[in-house]
């Protein structure tokens, strides 16, 4: 018996035009309360680069079990250009960016690999009462996985399976973080996230839903958390959605403990551990410890952060629920205060397995990494200029598998990026990558 998918292009457009509706009506209902205190500010943002890569689609690696109609390796040089707009404000109970961009990437040899995109982003931190701090982050996101696969170096975001080819994708994602301060010791903080994956044509999608629900309490520079933490995932739309099961929910909940600890204004480190037993769904799956570790250093310019992650990371590239273990270490470091000339590294390795073969899809283990470097131009209020390197090395999870296959790629980039008018120093870090307890790493510059 199979259940019916709703049409991926019907659903895809549905979603669309109903997130595009709700970022409005955010937008008209932060701004509007805040004109007699604060005027938000209207500013022009653009990006360019100029990139070569060996590999620009992610193709497999020729071979004795690569299909004979499998795309093969092909080099190319790139012009990426992104223009975009943003609304910034910054009052003393609310902050916000409401930005808009439109990618294109266009190749010198290869016509049908231009692709393009469009990007609605929306985050913001907001003081409800004196007691109560609310986070909010939200975007739209339509691109291909060619645009998605060749990130920027050192950009803070989990090393995870690169899918190959291109597809048009739709991306809907929103995280809302709550904290209530009960007493000076005491804490509760929830946490609600979700994903909407969606290609545009008759593929399979992904939703997920993820919530976590924490009391804190602190000592010192320390913060122990209890939290109960829950992840649900779905298969949607799609012809290839309707196999052997009927019902696609994937339901997971556990446990968890966390540490977090301030051992100086310059050193952070969080370290937390957990189990997640499968309620719905996956029910060949035995419950699974999951883990991470931290250790940030940032003073003066000078940054390193190292990360280990065991968890379950829903992919939005291939529409899939991985469980992964996640390696990352970056760096920066100045190395000409007079010239504002910062050297950048970034390394992350990945070993993920999808536990989900509801779309016939091959489950085996996938291992990506990923090597950034770059030398960055970071004077304040200036365009800032980026040269770097990226190589990008993946084993798939079987031979022949052109989904998630076995490839590398190299990719060299020039790019420059602005905003005008600049902005004041201000900005908000993304809540994924926040964990000190004092909350001086939730935004930089003025605070």
């Amino acid at each position: 018996m199979h259940v019916r998918p709703e049409p991926a292009h019907a659903l895809a457009l549905n979603l669309r035009s109903r997130l595009l509706a709700a970022c409005v009506a955010l937008a008209v209902l932060v701004v509007a309360p805040s004109v007699s205190a604060t005027e938000p500010t209207a500013h022009v943002t653009w990006r360019a680069s100029v990139r070569w890569s060996d590999n620009i689609l992610g193709a497999p690696k020729p071979g004795p079990n690569v299909p004979e109609n499998a795309p093969r390796p092909v080099a190319d040089l790139g012009f990426e250009f992104t223009p975009g707009g943003a609304l910034v404000y910054l009052g003393g109970r609310a902050r916000w960016v409401l930005g808009y961009s439109h990618p294109m990437l266009l190749y010198v040899r290869h016509p049908l690999a231009h692709s393009s995109g469009d990007a609605l982003t929306f985050a913001g931190s907001f003081v409800a009462t004196p007691l109560d701090g609310v986070d909010v982050e939200a975007s739209l996101v339509r691109s291909t996985s060619t645009l998605n696969s060749l990130v920027e170096p050192t950009a803070e975001r989990i090393v995870g399976p690169v899918r190959s080819a291109a597809a048009n994708l739709v991306r809907a994602s929103s995280a809302v973080r709550h904290r209530h301060e009960w007493s000076e010791r005491w804490q509760s903080l929830a946490d609600l996230r979700m994903i909407l994956a969606m290609p545009l044509d008759d593929g399979a999608g992904l939703f997920t839903l993820s919530g976590a629900l924490a009391a804190r309490v602190l000592h010192a520079r320390h913060a122990f958390d209890l939290a109960a933490t829950a992840l649900y995932g779905r298969v949607v739309g799609g012809a290839r959605a309707t196999t052997t099961r009927v019902d696609s929910s994937q339901l997971l909940l556990g446990p968890e403990l966390r540490w977090t600890w301030d051992v100086t204004t310059r050193f952070s480190t969080q370290a937390t551990l957990g189990v997640v037993a499968p309620v719905v769904g996956l029910s060949e799956v035995t419950t699974r410890p999951v883990a991470t570790a931290y250790v940030g250093y940032d003073h003066q310019g000078y940054a390193a952060t190292v990360g280990y992650a065991r968890a379950y990371v829903p992919s939005s590239l291939s529409a899939q629920l991985f469980f992964s273990d996640t390696f990352s270490l970056r760096g920066r470091v100045p190395v000409s205060r007079e010239y504002f000339l910062d050297v950048l590294s970034g390394t992350g390795l990945s070993r993920s397995r999808m536990l989900d073969t509801v779309r016939g899809l091959d489950s085996g283990a996938v291992t990506t990494f990923v090597l950034d470097a770059g030398l960055a131009f970071a004077r304040p209020r200036w365009p800032q200029l980026l040269l770097s390197y990226q190589w990008t090395h993946q084993v798939g999870p079987a031979a022949g598998q052109l989904l998630l296959p076995s490839f590398d790629r190299s990719v060299v980039s020039l790019g420059v990026e602005f905003m005008f008018p600049p902005p004041s120093a201000w900005t908000l870090t993304p809540m994924g990558v926040r964990r000190r307890v004092d909350g001086n790493d939730k935004s930089a510059g003025e605070r």
